[in-house]
């Protein structure tokens, strides 16, 4: 497979094994082997990352019954993430040269010459300016995940099912300034006075998602003329281990680690050095807003087919709405104890990473965030089916979003006051509520 975007480029080539066998009469096993090579290279061609990947896959099944109606089953399973180059930092490109020549005057002769140069070689980082490297052990990020799960079957084609999962997100992509110096919660400056911040693209390791939750399941194979499934799932995520590198909260306020609500997301680092104050007020992209995942799900589905022919379908969504992400303050500038600017050893003068008003409005990431309206969808649906002599007709009446309440769902940008915790507007209003007649006739 290969992916291009922007100049730059990545490829990658799977293998996979697997086998099955059964060690016993109750016994089901499979377990399998996938093997990844994964390239990326930047607008010029040159590798940024080149890195196997190995993922282990196991499965076990089995009968707690010898009838077979109760299973209990277990999977682990390690998956590496699809290739993306939104890591990889643009410098420039290579560049064919063009001339164009016109004869502007009609006279046969093309006095008029344009001309575009060549770019054939990388440009060197501009002084003063903030760049990036990629790590040469770069490698895709991992996921790795734990299933426990068990299923019955009852009377009338009915089967229960429950199944506990436990993922943790590892070595996922960060961005971290290896130029600056900090000492004892200080900034001093940077080690090549040249430049500003130079990024390094590696393997975060000083922290890691984690995902815990429950998922019941009650379904019901046609009989009886009637089918269902209802499934519901409660799930926690949070942020394990402790801050980024260099993360500048990890020196204004490192007591604030904890979340385990609104953690965020992957997001791009070709902007740089992971900044847990300022990202939740990036407005795309790259943000710590409405994040996570839901953590209460229902979903109900059933048909039923009624007498006279009459087919009667129901279905409805109810989902708690994602968090908010940490809620962020101003303190007053008074209260800001890191000079704005650092002298450096070459006499530049460069802004101080430390020297913001932005912080965590509660002692930790967790406390005091924001839920918006839970959303709650029901459709319904009553058709009917007509044959008469080789003629099918065949109507239905749909009604889509019956209870629509007409809440906004989404978390914009936080706005700050001093002293304050942040306040955000809601945007993105759930779907209006709809409806369809539609009639087929097949001859």
């Amino acid at each position: 497979m290969a992916l291009r975007s922007g100049g730059k480029s990545s490829r990658a080539a799977g293998f996979f094994a697997q086998d099955s066998w059964r060690p016993g009469r109750r016994w089901v096993v499979n377990a399998g082997l996938r093997i990844d090579r994964a390239e990326t290279f930047d607008t010029w061609g040159d590798s940024i990352q080149s890195s196997w990947q190995g993922g282990p896959r196991l499965g076990i099944t089995y009968r707690l019954t010898a009838d077979g109606q109760t299973i209990l089953r277990g999977t682990f399973n390690r998956m590496h993430d699809a290739i993306n180059t939104f890591y990889a930092f643009s410098e420039g490109s290579l560049r064919k040269g063009t001339r164009d020549e016109y004869d502007l005057d009609g006279d046969g002769a093309f006095e008029t010459v344009f001309t575009v140069p060549a770019v054939l070689e990388r440009p060197a980082p501009t002084p003063g300016t903030n760049h990036g490297r990629a790590s040469p052990g770069l490698r895709q990020p991992r996921t790795d995940e734990t299933t426990i799960g068990i299923s019955r079957q009852l009377p009338f084609k009915i089967t229960v099912d429950a199944t506990f999962i436990n993922r943790i997100d590892q070595d996922r992509i960060v961005a971290i300034d290896t130029n600056g110096i900090y000492e004892t919660g200080r900034f001093l400056g940077y080690r090549d006075p040249t430049f500003n911040q130079i990024y390094e693209v590696r393997n975060g390791t000083e922290n890691w998602f984690v995902y815990r939750g429950l998922e019941l399941s009650l379904h019901k194979h046609l009989s009886h003329d009637l089918q269902f499934l209802i499934g519901y799932s409660h799930a926690h995520q949070w942020i394990d281990g402790t801050w980024d590198q260099n993360d500048p909260a990890s020196f204004l306020q490192p007591q604030a680690f904890p979340n385990r609500k609104g953690i965020g997301s992957f997001r791009s680092v070709s902007v740089g050095q992971f900044n847990s104050l300022l990202d939740p007020l990036q407005p795309a992209n790259f943000t710590l807003r409405n994040s996570g995942v839901p953590p209460q799900m229902l979903k109900v589905n059933a048909t039923y087919a009624a007498p006279l022919g009459l087919t009667v379908g129901v279905s409805h969504l109810f989902q708690m709405g994602q968090y908010s992400g940490p809620i962020l303050t101003l303190i007053p500038q008074a209260g800001v104890s890191h000079p704005s600017t650092v002298t450096l050893s070459n006499g530049r003068v460069v802004s101080n990473p430390l020297a913001t008003r932005v912080r965590f409005f509660y002692r930790s990431r967790d406390e005091g965030q924001l839920q918006p309206p839970s959303l709650s969808v029901l459709n319904l649906r009553i058709g009917k089916r007509l044959q008469r002599a080789g003629h099918t007709i065949e109507g239905a009446v749909e009604v889509f979003n019956l209870l629509n309440q007409g809440n906004n769902l989404w978390f914009g940008v936080p706005e700050l006051t001093e002293g304050q915790p942040a306040a955000f507007t809601l945007s993105d209003t759930q779907p209006p509520r709809a409806g369809q007649i539609t009639v087929r006739w097949t001859f």
